[in-house]
């Protein structure tokens, strides 16, 4: 699997600590989901993501990640990028040829000089016919997911046009000379973050459905009841990070707890008024005698 981290993706839109921790939180997280996979995995990005990106309430992510007052979050983003990950910088030795041009449909920009260009570039020669190629973004950005154009298994593309450039054809009926469009279209799978990217190696099988109770992080939606669209429809709303579903036939509203895992993961459940009705187990049984009064959607 070759992963791309988008350095387009970030472009000054964190204007404050807040949503820059916000953002590093859901790249990390993903980052955490990638490495459960047993694929073999390359993460890949252009030398300029660190120093040379703006990121809106400093100048480049070096500085943000070094004024960050939780410290643990920059040790785990670094941690993962670099020591589990393995960072390279694929400017050292290129698919792409130099006189190729790439431009985002998505975007208008040239991305030529970027990391789109170059997996674009390893997508169309495809020397291993069973190999991923997948573009990380930033969210918040001119890439966000929930935008873009979707593929017939509802996964997020970002579309590049190589090497446009206009050919005269004289048309001998009628002595003239017409434009045509000499065009190349080439999809790139991307994800800005963890649910969707989840969704997609569920879809590739690089992960199970089936939550394992050993593990140390609360279950993905995918591996809970959640998953079973029949039932459920996923909301636009969060509570305490994790995404609210609607459960079709009762208008309850249902999230997974972040802050239990292993033999205590559970649901919480609440009515359409958002008083919680219990705790539901990962396969979906309400515990209605788990009822607090005290809880909230928020």
């Amino acid at each position: 699997m070759q992963l791309f981290l988008n350095e387009l993706s970030l472009h000054g839109q964190y204007g404050d600590e807040q949503s820059f921790v916000n953002a590093i939180r859901e790249i990390t997280a993903m980052f955490g989901l990638l490495l459960e996979t047993s694929e073999r995995k390359e993460l890949f990005t252009h030398s300029i993501l660190f120093s040379g990106r703006n990121v809106g309430f400093v100048e480049n992510l070096h500085i943000a990640l070094n004024r960050l007052k939780d410290k643990s979050l920059k040790r785990r983003f670094y941690l993962l990028v670099h020591d589990k990950l393995n960072l390279q910088y694929w400017e050292g030795a290129p698919v792409k040829l130099e006189a190729d041009i790439y431009r985002c449909l998505n975007t208008f920009q040239d991305v030529s000089a970027n990391s789109l260009a170059e997996i674009a570039a390893r997508v169309e020669q495809q020397p291993n016919a069973d190999e991923i190629y997948f573009v990380l973004n930033f969210i918040n950005s001119c890439y966000d997911s929930n935008k873009l154009d979707r593929d017939a298994d509802n996964v997020a593309r970002i579309s590049l046009r190589k090497n446009e450039e206009e050919v005269e054809n004289e048309n001998e009926n009628e002595n003239e000379v017409q434009d045509d469009t000499n065009e190349e279209i080439i999809t790139l799978d991307c994800s800005d973050n963890r649910d969707q990217l989840a969704s997609f190696l569920l879809l590739k099988q690089l992960i199970d459905t089936v939550y394992d109770a050993s593990l140390s992080r609360a279950p993905l939606d995918s591996e809970t009841v959640l998953r079973d669209s029949s039932r459920f429809t996923k909301t636009a709303d969060r509570c305490k990070g994790r995404r609210i579903y609607h459960e079709i036939a009762t208008n309850r509203l249902w999230y997974v707890d972040s802050f239990h895992y292993g033999k205590a993961s559970h649901l919480e459940v609440f009515d359409s008024q958002g008083n919680h009705l219990g705790e539901a187990s990962l396969d979906g049984i309400l515990d209605e005698a788990k009822k607090d009064t005290d809880k909230k959607i928020r």
